[in-house]
């Protein structure tokens, strides 16, 4: 069985597959993948949802852009 500190940043740890990545878009939050809202993109560096730099906008959610 894996668990969460056996995975790298961007995955979740399944009980049946070992760790799983995140789809794009999406952050691992509490082992369970979470989809970046409106207005969010993920920090590909600590993959984490952060807000959008001012004078920038994201309409679509779970976007990686």
């Amino acid at each position: 069985v894996k668990y969460s500190g056996d995975c790298k940043l961007n995955e979740i740890a399944s009980v049946t597959s070992g760790c799983q990545a995140c789809e794009a878009g999406s952050v691992p939050v509490k082992n369970v993948c979470q989809q970046c809202p409106v207005g969010k993109f993920v920090d590909a560096q600590t993959y984490t949802c952060k807000s959008c730099p001012v004078g920038t906008f994201q309409t679509i959610a779970f976007d990686v852009k």
